[in-house]
């Protein structure tokens, strides 16, 4: 989450709950708040590359819709599909996006919001190969998906 200059590192949810909890206990004027449930906090200027945030949120679809084992095969789909670029455009077709759509594929209409096109690359993977490592061993195979 950016807020301001100031990047908040929220990997998980029972993280987010911890630091929600240390911000609500400042807030009410609770002296002491336990060590164990203060998070981790960076400082980032524009330095990162706008796909480490995009990939954070990948990684955290995957394995909500997925399960463990199953993001490093997204993971690589979309390196090869757009190099994790949400404005990959192919100059020789439709095909656009973090997972290279072309305008058919699209459920709700192309966008440039990467974590709709996130959402649409997790459902098409689903309704289509059932998992990342199906959709990944077809893509082996024939180079598109």
């Amino acid at each position: 989450m950016l807020v301001g200059s100031v990047l908040y590192i929220l990997p998980s949810p029972t993280r987010r709950k911890m630091l929600i909890e240390v911000l609500i206990a400042s807030w009410i004027g609770v002296q002491k708040v336990p060590t164990h449930k203060v998070e981790t906090i960076v400082s980032v200027e524009s330095e990162e590359p706008p796909s480490r945030g995009i990939k954070d949120i990948a990684q955290e679809l995957v394995e909500d819709e997925f399960g463990q084992g199953q993001w490093e095969s997204f993971d690589n789909i979309v390196k090869s599909e757009s190099g994790w670029r949400p404005d990959a455009q192919n100059p020789h077709s439709t095909a656009f996006g973090l997972c290279q759509f072309l305008n058919s594929t699209w459920k709700h209409g192309k966008t440039n919001d990467p974590v709709e096109q996130l959402r649409e690359c997790v459902a098409y993977t689903s309704d289509r190969y059932n998992t990342p490592n199906e959709a990944w061993a077809f893509w082996r195979a024939n180079r598109w998906w």
